[in-house]
């Protein structure tokens, strides 16, 4: 899968300093990155085991790393393709994460990738406000968001996803629909020019 999955990426895009080389491999922790100094994004088993314990079930682990693997994507893109960010980094390639899997019909990848990393902060008093991602349930409240917005017909399909949906959106009295169009608008555009 995995060599597959990079030689159509590298096929899809034009990448002016090289390819982008993925690697999947025991890492020794729990962790997915991109690595620029060897450009190369690498998928530790550990952490697809981490959401297979976290789910319970091989498909929604398989979701979710799915997910991780599109926003490393996002990491490795932005540093070949010196895409301006603007705001944080994670979030930008969340968004971009998002978008792919909303355009390939599996938002709940995205919904999935978020509870698991709400369930990281748990109820833990701290709270690392100075993380370069988005503290857990700020993220899944993103990822929930933009998923719904991209696709709003999951939720008739997921009902049990509706209360959740509806908390994030009027909690935090948010258009999502409106974000998602605006995500997927600047990365079409961001990746207009490399476009195969």
């Amino acid at each position: 899968m995995g060599i597959d999955l990079a030689v159509s990426l590298n096929e899809l895009l034009k990448l002016p300093k090289g390819n982008i080389l993925i690697s999947f491999e025991d890492c020794g922790a729990v962790n997915a990155f991109y690595d620029p100094q060897n450009v190369k994004m690498i998928m530790c088993y550990e952490l697809f085991k981490a959401f297979l314990n976290f789910y319970g079930n091989a498909e929604s682990a398989a979701k979710a790393y799915f997910f991780v693997f599109f926003h490393e994507l996002g990491h490795a893109l932005i540093d070949q393709l010196d895409l301006p960010v603007l705001g944080k980094e994670e979030d930008s390639v969340d968004g971009m994460a998002t978008v792919i899997m909303v355009n390939a019909e599996m938002p709940e990848a995205a919904i999935l990738a978020g509870f698991y990393f709400n369930n990281l902060q748990g109820d833990s008093q701290y709270i690392n406000w100075f993380d370069s991602h988005s503290v857990g349930r700020q993220r899944m409240g993103n990822l929930v968001c933009w998923a719904i917005g991209g696709r709003p017909d999951f939720l008739l399909k997921n009902p049990n996803m509706m209360d959740l949906a509806q908390q994030i959106i009027q909690v935090g009295q948010r258009d999502c629909k409106a974000e998602y169009d605006q995500q997927e608008d600047a990365v079409a555009q961001l990746w207009e020019p490399y476009v195969k």
